[in-house]
């Protein structure tokens, strides 16, 4: 029968598979192979072949246990490359590496580049450091909430984990290696570390421990995890298998001996949000980058420290628009879509200007494709309170209403 796969390097067009195929059909009648992939050259970061006279030549061993290597930048016109030393940067970090490359083509590698690559995977290991810190008392079995409980926040991050395992599992299929690494980088640093990460902080630490918001987060979270670890555990397999043999959420019996024992995940259809709630989440994302573009202008003019000194006041049209509609299906959730202590949504006749005496604030307005918005960041009008940081308690040094309740 014919293999799946022959792979071998582009030269081998006319070499190997070539003669394979010759051979195969006059005597077989058909070809040896379903299909064939083939890979360019591990060239140097300035495009020379590997090459002990230039010096240039790297060694996956150096590369996985560190050592002293050649390295130079100039191009070969005589120069003497220098001594650097090369950290043990292990298996994953090289596998995360060809990950990265278009293997199709000649690969590029070099001490930097090598370097580059291990400061992206201490990125998707610091990510799922902080998940399996957050899930430090959460049991799935437990404490998960059914879909319908979930935040509208966490259904959308449900919705980019379907969205993130979809464009991973065609990745691989399609043998586009690349096109999984740089979905998961994605996804960890713009949907994990600066979205996601940012609205949940907040309710991990300080809401009570089986809160609604603290275990919406959680039950999403643990999915999360669940998908980015089996998603990189072909390119990083050390790593990944690290952090599932320490899943906090599952019980020894549930645990499999290795990740990769484990059933690729199949995201549930509830999992896709509809057209109509993609885009109201575009929207909603596209007006928190604003808000927070004015909270940062608020601590570049030194009116405030931290975020959690400002709140927030939104004013829309009060004819219904897209805008007005997304903020409405968001709901109370809206305190978690920014970094601020509170946040009013005011739905106004014309874009007057609701004018307060804190001394200061920071305006703008946001014309958005579902509508318009007038934005103004302010000074927290409450005491900051001692647990949670917030300004929302109404007397000095005292637990603002939900922290006292927590404790």
């Amino acid at each position: 029968d014919a293999l799946p796969i022959y792979l071998e390097g582009s030269d081998q067009l006319r070499g190997w598979f070539q003669s394979s195929l010759l051979t195969a059909v006059a005597t077989q009648g058909q070809a040896p192979y379903k299909c064939i992939i083939t890979h360019g050259f591990v060239l140097d970061e300035a495009g020379r072949k590997m090459s002990k006279s230039i010096g240039n030549v790297i060694d996956p061993d150096l590369i996985i246990n560190g050592s002293k290597l050649n390295k130079s930048k100039a191009p070969s016109n005589g120069t003497t490359p220098t001594a650097a030393t090369v950290p043990a940067y292990g298996v994953d970090v090289l596998r995360w590496w060809v990950g990265s490359c278009d293997y199709t083509r000649d690969a590029h590698i070099s001490v930097d580049i090598v370097a580059k690559q291990s400061e992206s995977l201490r990125k998707v290991r610091n990510v799922s450091r902080f998940m399996l810190g957050s899930l430090h008392d959460f049991r799935i079995q437990q404490d998960a909430l059914p879909y319908a409980n979930l935040l509208q926040i966490d259904k959308y991050m449900l919705h980019r984990t379907a969205e993130l395992m979809q464009e991973v599992e065609q990745g691989y299929e399609s043998f586009n290696v690349r096109k999984v690494y740089q979905a998961l980088t994605a996804f960890v640093n713009v949907d994990l570390s600066s979205f996601f990460f940012e609205v949940s902080k907040d309710r991990l630490y300080a809401d009570s421990r089986s809160s609604r918001p603290r275990r919406s987060c959680q039950t999403v979270m643990a999915k999360i995890l669940e998908a980015v670890t089996l998603a990189m555990a072909p390119l990083a397999c050390h790593t990944a298998e690290d952090i599932y043999l320490h899943f906090p959420h599952l019980a020894p019996h549930q645990r499999l001996s290795s990740v990769f024992k484990n059933p690729w995940i199949q995201a549930p259809p509830e999992w896709t949000l509809s057209q109509a709630g993609v885009d109201q989440w575009t929207l909603l994302l596209q007006l928190r980058s604003a808000v927070n573009k004015l909270i940062e202008d608020a601590r570049n003019n030194k009116h405030v420290r931290t975020p959690l000194e400002t709140q927030v006041l939104l004013s829309v049209p009060s004819p219904p628009s897209l805008i007005t509609d997304a903020l409405d299906a968001l709901g109370e959730e809206v305190l978690l879509l920014f970094s601020a202590s509170h946040t009013s949504v005011l739905k106004q006749t014309s874009s007057t200007t609701v004018q307060r005496s804190n001394g200061w604030s920071v305006t703008g307005s946001s014309v958005l494709s579902g509508g318009s918005v007038y934005m103004e960041v302010l000074a927290a009008d409450c005491h900051k309170c001692p647990r949670c940081w917030k300004h929302t308690s109404a007397v000095p040094d005292a637990l603002c209403p939900r922290c006292a309740k927590a404790i």
